[in-house]
């Protein structure tokens, strides 16, 4: 939801400043960022908004090896 609100504040900023291509380019993040929020798996959702958080577990059996 902070997304929605953060993207909608540059869109309406840019309209403000007088950049209608800026605030064109922000609702288009916003709404592609909406519609991919839609149809992804949640697994691929936090791959996608931080890859360093998906992948820590794995990273963690690395270094540690389940004792043989």
């Amino acid at each position: 939801m902070k997304k929605i609100i953060i993207m909608s504040v540059a869109v309406i900023g840019s309209l403000l400043a007088g950049e209608p291509l800026l605030a064109v380019v922000f609702g288009f993040v916003m709404v592609s960022g909406l519609m991919a929020g839609c149809f992804m798996s949640e697994s691929v959702r936090r791959v996608v908004e931080c890859p360093a958080l998906a992948f820590r577990p794995a990273a963690k059996e690395l270094r540690n090896p389940p004792p043989a």
